[in-house]
């Protein structure tokens, strides 16, 4: 799981001062209501306050913030200060996800591939690892070849393993899976997934 997405947003200013965000905050502006989460999830009064992080991220949130909706699934996910409830989780993931947030589109990968909060579905776990991988988010690379490589809630793909494996560089476990993929599957979908390689390769030139 990815647990922060680190922003500018996210470090205090020089002259930050939890008035200022407050007045903005209750006037509407859904930045300072951002903002004003951030600092009570990362301990103004000497210990995190996540209820009412949660509160002014819900606010951020439903205006439309995407990352105010990643840091209230964040929330809900773990159960910090509030009951754990996967299913509001997945809601605000989807809402940061859609709206372009890579790292809301790996964590809902994550929960539709282990239905958590949400039916269990390999296709949709693929469609945001995916989106996510597009965005460079390095975890998608291992999850997208173990689900193909596994083969159970999608179907097998030797070739689309491998493709993904590879990216994932310096990750034993990823190499370990590799092996025992080109050993069972053979030139065919090596060769293949070289293709892919060579293709993604390109494009990001």
């Amino acid at each position: 799981m990815i647990n922060a997405a680190a922003t500018a947003a996210d470090q205090v200013a020089p002259g930050d001062h939890l008035s200022v965000y407050r007045s903005a905050a209750e006037a509407g502006d859904k930045k300072a209501q951002y903002r004003l989460g951030l600092r009570y999830e990362r301990d103004v009064s000497g210990e995190p306050d996540y209820k009412s992080a949660a509160h002014w991220y819900a606010k951020a949130a439903a205006q439309g913030m995407r990352l105010a909706s990643f840091r209230l699934a964040l929330i809900y996910q773990h159960g910090r200060g509030l009951a754990r409830d996967y299913a509001a989780a997945a809601r605000w993931y989807t809402a940061a996800a859609e709206a372009g947030l890579a790292e809301a589109q790996f964590n809902l990968g994550y929960l539709y591939e282990l239905g958590l909060g949400v039916t269990a579905n390999g296709n949709q776990a693929v469609t945001w690892y995916r989106r996510a991988a597009l965005q460079g988010i390095n975890e998608s690379y291992r999850s997208l070849g173990m689900l193909f490589a596994i083969g159970e809630l999608v179907e097998r793909d030797d070739a689309k393993a491998l493709f993904w494996l590879s990216l994932s560089e310096d990750d034993p476990q990823a190499e370990q899976v590799s092996q025992i993929v080109r050993k069972r599957s053979g030139d065919a979908a090596v060769q293949a997934a070289q293709k892919m390689r060579d293709e993604w390769d390109a494009q990001q030139r």
